[in-house]
């Protein structure tokens, strides 16, 4: 009488040989092994560099220290259990197709993951929470720019600006113009101080086109050196222009995850083809600070201006 192990007395009933051999897998190729490996290996690296924050964040003059830099000491490293899942799926589906990233230069392409107002909302409080900044004699914003590089813009509390190129050469005397929209009227940076901070009358200042609105809107929330109740304000009022939606976490073109607000909307053509405008903003959600701006129509080329320091200085350099 042989020995039977526990493994034969399970498999005792007619058909379990075929049954065994029907659900045998042949190991993956080692391609597919090291290509998911890889993977794994990539989106991990992607992982530690976010954690220790070696994407350059967006640098706020006029306080103790860049945004976001107390909100990185006391983040905990995430979890990698996702990464590996995902590799493990790429071994065991070798055949799936990998969906490419949106167009970074296109329309708005995220699907809406939360409530406008909600996000809004929300941001609006961690405006008015931000510390004040200590302001100086020039209003600055250091910008990447679609075509023309990495340049700056000076403006003075009277409405003088002035701006530097890539190798930090001044343009002109000041041009004696308010730098900031705000319905027919340009602002300087005193009459930006002087704006209403209630949202129910602040609204009214604004263009009454949707696309107009969310523009100067936008530029005030992302270049100006409005104080923290008024930046609380804007984001009230910008909840409620019509074609502004709240999307997924994207990336800026410096690799900055952020949240994405866009607006889509405003023909500006004849009909029966008008043109719409669109915009998509990636905003930092931590901070409330605007990460990047990009705008375009459905038939012109595209425009893109990605934030790199923002706040208050001394000198015209």
């Amino acid at each position: 009488m042989t020995d039977r192990t526990e493994r034969d007395e399970i498999l005792d009933f007619p058909g379990a040989d075929e049954l065994v051999a029907a659900g045998a897998v042949a190991p993956p190729p080692a391609a597919v092994v090291a290509a998911a490996r890889e993977q794994w290996a990539r989106r991990t690296r992607s992982e530690q560099a976010a954690d220790t924050g070696r994407a350059e964040p967006l640098v706020v003059i006029g306080r103790g220290e860049p945004s976001g830099t107390a909100a990185r000491r006391g983040r905990r490293p995430r979890r990698r259990v996702l990464a590996a899942a995902a590799a493990a799926a790429a071994v065991v589906v070798a055949g799936a197709v990998a969906r490419p990233a949106p167009d970074a230069d296109g329309p708005p392409a995220s699907a809406p993951t939360m409530s406008t107002t909600a996000f809004l909302n929300k941001m609006a409080g961690v405006a008015s929470d931000q510390p004040e900044l200590k302001p100086g004699a020039y209003w600055m914003v250091r910008a990447e720019t679609t075509g023309r590089g990495v340049r700056s813009w000076y403006s003075d509390f009277r409405g003088h600006t002035w701006e530097a190129g890539p190798r930090r050469t001044v343009n002109g005397k000041g041009e004696s113009v308010g730098p900031w929209s705000v319905g027919s009227r340009s602002l300087s940076g005193n009459e930006l101080k002087k704006l209403d901070t209630d949202p129910d009358r602040l609204i009214d200042d604004f263009s009454k086109a949707p696309a107009r609105r969310f523009e100067e809107v936008m530029d005030l929330l992302g270049e100006s050196p409005a104080r923290p109740w008024l930046r609380f304000a804007l984001f009230k009022v910008l909840a409620r222009i019509p074609g502004v939606e709240v999307g997924g976490t994207v990336r800026d073109g410096r690799g900055r995850p952020g949240k994405e607000v866009t607006f889509t909307g405003g023909a500006t053509g004849r009909a029966p083809s008008p043109e719409r405008l669109w915009a998509r903003c990636v905003i930092d959600p931590r901070t409330s600070r605007v990460l990047e701006d990009r705008s375009g129509t459905s038939t012109g080329r595209a425009h893109r201006k990605t934030f790199l320091e923002i706040g208050w200085t001394d000198r015209v350099t």
